[in-house]
């Protein structure tokens, strides 16, 4: 199941203008007081000292920052934390081996009136202090970026958590209120007198629909194949309450694969009958079919004058389900003659909360 990402702090990112002078002025003047304080008594000298220090620091700490970046795409910490960290120190010493070198002889080119051969032994010389500094590097970076990653993913699943358990207790409180049973029990009653054989499947169904709501109110996603027999026995207690006032069609085939957020067909069909007039003259025209990856939920649109609970929550929370677990966002689409929902389905049979 295609599962989204979930977004880990990244200390990769381009730097802000404020650390870009700490990097280049305030860094390399430290470690010159502590490791070359006699520069400071000689222009040239300091010179030599700030740009070293200076060229080495930012080439170091961009190319940690832009490996790291493409080891947390490639090998994230939440996958493969051993081989993370194995790829993260060879990386970083090797970089830091070549950038030194290079740095060095190139510098030692510069300030200096000597051959190519004698800046690279020069660059070389340094060899074993560059493997020092990548270490001291990989050590720092690795530790914060786990840290990180790790403090991030523990928020992440909290709130997870807490609207994964809302969007239960809405579902939950849709399905049991005390006006979708009435109108039921209304149904049964008089089915009761008229058909006592389709009353017995009424009832069955009934219960299927109750069975499922309260199975799928812990789990965060559910088999399309499980929801679309939900939908059907929905389907069936509303053709058998509105008759020939609504048309509701069904065009859709689930593999094992294929899963969806639970009751979230069954809400939109919902909300089509909620919101919109239903007469023998103007059915309700409902289609639920499959498009492009999407389960699209189409309805002919003849809005209610008094209805009481317009403020789209329920759009809105079926929105906030979809976004945890995939990029693929819910479509809604408004036209004076049609109302449009188009519900990503999700593929990966691994998913788990």
């Amino acid at each position: 199941m295609k599962k989204k990402a979930i977004q880990f702090k990244d200390i990769t990112k381009p730097f802000s203008p404020w650390q870009y002078w700490i990097l280049t002025i305030l860094f390399p003047l430290f470690f010159m007081y502590l490791s070359w304080a006699s520069a400071f008594h000689d222009g040239r000298t300091f010179l030599k000292a700030f740009s070293w220090y200076s060229i080495v620091g930012i080439t170091q700490s961009l190319g940690h920052g832009y490996i790291g970046l493409q080891l947390n795409r490639w090998f994230p910490w939440k996958e493969r934390p051993k081989t993370r960290l194995l790829l993260t120190i060879v990386a970083l010493v090797v970089y830091s081996v070549i950038a030194y070198v290079l740095v060095a002889t190139l510098l030692a080119l510069f300030w200096n009136d000597i051959s190519l051969k004698e800046a690279l032994d020069i660059g070389l010389q340094g060899v074993w202090v560059a493997v020092k500094i990548s270490f001291a590097f990989a050590f720092v970076f690795a530790s914060i970026s786990f840290f990180l990653n790790w403090q991030n993913s523990v928020v992440k699943a909290e709130r997870l958590e807490k609207e994964l358990a809302n969007y239960r207790y809405q579902t939950l409180k849709e399905q049991v209120n005390p006006h979708f049973l009435f109108n039921s029990l209304n149904v049964l009653t008089d089915l009761v007198h008229e058909d006592a054989d389709l009353a017995e499947k009424y009832i069955q169904q009934l219960s299927r629909i109750y069975r499922y709501v309260l199975d799928s109110s812990n789990q965060s996603m559910v088999p399309l194949a499980q929801e679309l027999e939900f939908v059907h026995s929905y389907i069936f207690l509303l053709k058998i309450r509105f008759g020939q006032k609504l048309k509701i069609s069904l065009d859709l085939n689930a593999n094992t694969h294929q899963y969806i957020v639970p009751v979230s067909i069954q809400m939109l069909i919902e909300n089509a009958v909620k919101h919109n007039q239903i007469t023998t003259e103007n059915p309700l025209e409902i289609k639920v079919f499959e498009r492009a990856g999407h389960i699209v939920v189409r309805n002919n649109y003849r809005p209610k004058r008094n209805v009481k609970d317009v403020s789209g929550k329920g759009l809105n929370n079926l929105q906030q389900q979809f976004r945890l677990w995939t990029d693929e966002p819910i479509d809604i689409t408004q036209s004076e003659t049609s109302f449009t929902v188009s519900l990503p389905i999700i593929e990966d049979p691994n998913l788990k909360l």
